[in-house]
């Protein structure tokens, strides 16, 4: 379905904001569905802000963090448990809700993400997955974990761009950015311009399918700098999608 932001809006008031207000952590942490609460709230904390329910967004985003915050605490173990593919994504999650509701990166967060879907990727057997590692990278490069993101990417014998023009896909152009952070290879100019096209191509599509999280990763990574107001980064995401009006924020 194509985005429309009226329709989004309609959508999140409707459905997803009654069910998020609904929760409550006692009964989450009675069924060991802290995790997947938190995670269903922090996207659509995500998805408010986006839409510019901005007051709605914190709300979740807020709830959000407890719910994480307590899934951390406890160890949660959800029903299917897989150790490091459970723990990592509640990681990033939480993250995500600390840098849009205190505009900071929460390096602990991130770096426990890194740690534990490390963890996977060696127990699991997933150290070759290409599918794995290009959804995967992102998140390292997220994290500021770069040496740790050029290392996972080469293992995967994922073919190496030769040029930053040449970075298509997700992983590609984390490499390319990794490395150009750390002064490795390729430049400035070029590693701007690949990832200006890589948003161009991407951010439509993901926002047709309602992956505001996907879009908040790659906002972050291609606006936002210590200092910056988080939301107003996240907002950015409308520079890519042309004939959509943005939200006005204060």
């Amino acid at each position: 379905m194509k985005f429309d932001l009226s329709v989004e809006r309609e959508r999140l008031l409707d459905v997803h904001l009654p069910l998020a207000r609904k929760a409550k952590l006692s009964e989450a942490a009675d069924d060991r569905s802290l995790s997947g609460h938190g995670e269903g709230m922090a996207w659509d904390g995500i998805r408010c802000l986006a839409a510019g329910l901005f007051d709605e967004g914190r709300e979740v985003l807020t709830k959000a963090r407890t719910f994480l915050l307590a899934a951390n605490d406890r160890h949660e173990r959800e029903r299917g448990y897989v150790r490091g593919a459970s723990e990592s994504p509640r990681w990033h999650d939480l993250g995500m809700c600390t840098w849009l509701l205190d505009g900071i990166h929460d390096q602990h967060a991130f770096g426990e993400y890194v740690w534990w879907i490390e963890i996977w990727f060696e127990e699991a057997g997933k150290a070759n997955s290409h599918i794995e590692v290009h959804l995967s990278l992102p998140r390292y490069l997220n994290a500021g974990e770069y040496e740790t993101l050029i290392a996972r990417f080469e293992r995967a014998s994922i073919g190496i761009p030769r040029t930053a023009l040449r970075a298509k896909s997700l992983g590609a152009m984390s490499y390319v950015i990794a490395k150009q952070r750390l002064g490795l290879a390729y430049s400035a100019d070029d590693v701007a311009t690949s990832l200006d096209a890589f948003l161009k191509r991407n951010v439509v599509a993901w926002a047709d399918k309602s992956f505001f999280q996907y879009i908040a990763i790659w906002m972050k990574i291609a606006h936002w700098k210590p200092g910056d107001d988080a939301t107003r980064s996240l907002l950015k995401c409308y520079d890519y999608l042309p004939g959509v009006e943005p939200p006005k924020y204060p």
